[in-house]
C-alpha cells in the first residue's frame, strides 16, 4: 500500500518503474537484450536510484499498478512510448525513510495545573486580592464597606459618553424637552439643590469623587414611569414619572435617590462585581475545570446586590433631600404612587428576579429611616427645633 503525501507519490512511481523493468527482462520469447533495451533499462535504473526507490520497492509485496496476466508487453518497446512512463525531470535524491518513533504523554496535565502553573496562579490571585482590599471604600451616610475597582475618572468618562449618546437619540426622536421647558426647569432647580448638598457626607466632610461634577438633567417626554442616573451626575427623568408626583418633596425624593447612586458609587461597584466574577469564572475553569453559569451568578449575586444598593439609595436619598430642605416624608408618598402604578399595570415580577425591591418593601424601609432623615432636616436649619418655642416660653 502506498504511503500518504510525498511518500505515496514515490512509492507509486517506483512500482511503475519496477513493473516495466520486470517485463523487459522476463517477457515471453525474450532471449537477449539488445542495445536499445539495455539503454532503456539503464535509464530506468538511473531514475530508480535518483528517486530513492530501491528500499521502497523491496518493502512492497507487489506492484501498485497491477497488470492482467493475459497482458504481455512486447520485448521491443518503442523508445517514445516508454518515455511517457518516465518523469519529465530528474528528482533529487531523498533521504531514506526512517521508522517513526512516537512518544506518548499519558495523563499529562495542562500547564496551569502543573506545580509551576499553580504557583503563578497563586501569585496572581494573591496580587488580585491585595488590589481588591486596597480599593475597599466606605459608603457615605450608610457606612457600608464595598470595593470599587474602577477609578472615578473612568466612571465619569463612561457616564458622560452614555448620557450624550442618550440625549442625541432622544433629540433625534423629538422626545427631549428643551432646557427652557417648565418641567425641565423644575427638575433642574430641585436637582441642583440636592447636588449642592451631595458634595459633603453626613459629617460635613467633602466627598472626594463628588468634587467638580457637572450635573445635568434631561427630561424625556415619554409615558415611561422611570428615572435613572449615570456616573458624573447625569440624570434622565421621564415625564411619565413626573406626572405621577404631586409635590416638590416627592420629586426631591426621586432625585435624591438618583444622587445617592452617584454619592455611593453604585455604578462603579456593579462594574467591579462584573470584573471579579469574570476572573473567578476564568480561574474556576482553568484550575478546577468547573464552569460557573452566568445565570446562576445573576440570581445568586448580582440581583440580590442590585436590590441591596437600591435600598441603600433610598435611605441615603431621603437624607440628601432633607439636607436640601425637602421634607423626607415626601419619599413615602412618591413610592406609594409608584406601587399603585405597578398594580394598575399588572406588574407581577417575583422578588427573586427583580433588580429593585418590591415597592411595599421600599416603603417600609423608608419609614424605618425617616427619623434619621428628619434629624438631618432639622440640623440643616430647614425648620426650628421642636423645643425652640418651649425655650422662649409664652409671649
Amino acid at each position: 500500500m502506498c504511503l500518504p503525501l510525498l511518500a505515496r507519490r514515490r512509492c507509486c512511481i517506483c512500482n511503475v518503474y519496477h513493473h516495466i523493468d520486470h517485463k523487459l527482462r522476463h517477457s515471453s520469447g525474450l532471449q537477449s537484450i539488445d542495445a536499445t533495451q539495455a539503454m532503456l533499462r539503464s535509464k530506468i535504473n538511473r531514475h530508480l536510484r535518483g528517486f530513492g526507490c530501491l528500499a521502497l520497492r523491496n518493502a512492497t509485496e507487489g506492484p501498485v499498478l497491477a497488470v492482467q496476466k493475459s497482458e504481455a508487453i512486447s520485448p521491443h518497446i518503442p523508445n517514445d512510448a516508454l518515455q511517457s512512463w518516465l518523469p519529465s525531470r530528474r528528482y533529487q535524491s531523498l533521504p531514506a525513510r526512517r521508522s517513526t518513533q512516537y512518544q506518548h504523554f499519558k495523563g499529562r496535565k495542562p500547564w496551569w495545573q502543573s506545580a509551576t502553573g499553580m504557583k503563578w496562579l497563586g501569585i496572581a490571585g494573591g496580587a488580585g486580592g491585595v488590589y481588591y482590599i486596597a480599593h475597599i471604600e466606605t459608603v457615605p451616610y450608610s457606612g457600608r464597606r464595598h470595593a470599587v475597582l474602577v477609578s472615578p475618572a473612568t466612571e465619569m468618562a463612561l457616564g458622560t459618553s452614555t448620557f450624550q449618546q442618550f440625549k442625541q437619540e432622544a433629540e433625534a426622536n423629538g422626545t427631549l424637552l428643551p432646557a427652557r421647558h417648565p418641567a425641565s426647569r423644575l427638575v433642574s432647580k430641585i436637582g441642583m439643590r440636592i447636588a449642592g448638598v451631595a458634595q459633603t457626607d453626613n459629617h460635613g466632610q467633602p466627598i472626594k469623587h463628588m468634587k467638580g461634577l457637572d450635573w445635568e438633567f434631561a427630561i424625556i417626554n415619554e409615558p415611561t414611569v422611570n428615572a435613572f442616573v449615570v456616573p458624573g451626575g447625569k440624570v434622565v427623568f421621564y415625564t411619565g414619572l413626573l406626572r405621577l408626583l404631586e409635590s416638590e418633596d416627592e420629586i426631591a425624593a426621586i432625585l435624591g435617590h438618583e444622587a445617592a447612586h452617584v454619592v455611593s458609587r453604585h455604578i462603579g461597584e456593579k462594574l467591579s462585581s462584573t470584573i471579579v466574577f469574570t476572573f473567578l469564572q476564568l480561574a474556576a475553569g482553568l484550575v478546577l475545570g468547573v464552569h460557573i453559569p452566568a445565570d446562576i451568578a445573576q440570581l445568586a449575586v448580582f440581583l440580590p446586590n442590585s436590590r441591596k444598593v437600591e435600598t441603600e439609595a433610598d435611605a441615603v436619598g431621603i437624607q440628601l433631600a432633607a439636607k436640601a430642605c425637602f421634607k423626607p416624608s415626601g419619599a413615602v408618598g412618591a413610592f406609594e404612587k409608584l406601587a399603585a402604578a405597578e398594580k394598575r399595570e399588572g406588574v407581577k415580577i417575583p422578588q427573586l428576579l427583580r433588580t429593585h425591591p418590591l415597592s411595599e418593601s421600599r416603603i417600609k424601609a423608608i419609614k424605618h429611616n425617616l427619623p434619621k432623615a428628619e434629624q438631618e432636616y432639622e440640623l440643616a436649619g430647614c425648620r426650628a427645633p421642636k423645643s425652640f418655642f418651649d425655650v422662649l416660653g409664652p409671649a
